[in-house]
């Protein structure tokens, strides 16, 4: 078991006090339950004590014989799909990875919830992504990755590689980037009054950076005399070297000087930790009202602008996959649908 319980009366009413590590498929699952609310001073969730809660966490009824062991043989989602995160865990996928895929698996899993996944057939899924992704109108993109989750979980968990193997994938969408022109990045970056959220937004537009690219840099990334920052185990887990001009490492300085970060070069409210992504995301919604720019625009707009504008300066393609650390130019070559300039590879 990865979690101790307990059963509590308090005012005439049975509780479960669930105790387990920080880990976000059990602190998942506890949220979500009807009821439920966490106590800091015992470090651990309270939900109310219901035959279905019971189920949910593997915790006999009362009027079940403890003698069949009734924990050891029952199946449960939960189980099944912290198995899963810790097997991505131990594979060295990405954080955002592991969650995602682990709210795939569940959605699939709780569509099925008297049956265990050994005894599903292919026609199951099918019906299952009939029924829950396409009727339901989810994106190309969800039904993709519902379905990596559900091939990796039956290949490496159950090791029933077989019955996914003709599962196929949806037909892709192409759609193009949404891109802010050079004088909308200038009043954008220009109307920041706060220093700290002025160099983000900068250093993400000035060096083309994914926003949690921005966030896991360390001051032992920035080599001033080279001009350089490196990015360490972005996405695919490849380290890459992005030039950064001297404007922009001055800006840097300037921070700083004011904030004196210790680890990260952006750091939380705390000292030594990184920034919360989600109030990165603020800083930019908060910035596009300030500049008055209505269209639509997110933190990876700014890395779509950066790598246009220098497709429309007459940098090389190949130049633009490097930075911005595309596996191949045919990534890259999307930007030349929006340029101004009309670049092409030659054939």
């Amino acid at each position: 078991m990865h979690w101790k319980s307990q059963i509590q009366q308090i005012e005439g009413n049975s509780y479960l006090f669930l105790f387990f590590q920080l880990h976000f498929v059990l602190d998942r699952q506890a949220r979500r339950t009807a009821g439920s609310s966490y106590s800091p001073e015992l470090k651990c969730w309270k939900i109310p004590d219901t035959p279905e809660n019971r189920l949910i966490w593997r915790i006999p009824l009362e009027s079940e014989d403890r003698g069949t062991n009734q924990q050891e043989t029952s199946y449960s989602i939960l189980e099944q799909v912290y198995s899963f995160s810790e097997f991505m865990r131990y594979r060295n996928y990405s954080a955002n990875t592991q969650k995602t895929y682990s709210d795939c698996l569940q959605f699939f899993l709780e569509y099925y919830p008297k049956i265990h996944p050994k005894n599903l057939k292919q026609s199951d899924i099918i019906r299952f992504m009939d029924e829950m992704v396409i009727k339901k109108g989810h994106s190309i993109s969800y039904q993709n990755q519902l379905t990596n989750a559900i091939k990796l979980y039956f290949d490496k968990i159950l090791n029933l590689p077989m019955l996914t193997q003709t599962i196929l994938r949806p037909r892709t969408e192409r759609h193009l980037p949404n891109v802010l022109s050079k004088a909308e990045v200038k009043a954008l970056l220009e109307g920041i009054g706060n220093l700290k959220h002025k160099a983000m937004l900068s250093l993400i537009y000035g060096c083309g950076l994914r926003a949690g690219e921005l966030i896991s840099l360390k001051l032992i990334d920035i080599n001033s005399s080279t001009r350089q920052l490196k990015i360490v185990q972005a996405k695919g887990k490849k380290d890459r070297y992005v030039p950064i001009s001297e404007k922009l490492l001055n800006l840097l300085r300037d921070y700083f000087r004011a904030y004196k970060p210790i680890t990260y070069l952006f750091e939380g409210q705390k000292a030594g930790t990184t920034y919360d992504p989600r109030s990165l995301q603020n800083v930019m919604k908060k910035a596009l009202l300030n500049a008055k720019i209505q269209r639509d625009a997110t933190l990876h707009t700014l890395r779509h602008s950066f790598a246009t504008h220098l497709l429309d300066a007459g940098t090389d393609i190949r130049y633009i996959q490097v930075i911005l650390g595309h596996n191949s130019t045919r990534t890259t070559e999307i930007y030349t649908h929006v340029s101004s300039r009309s670049h092409f590879l030659p054939v």
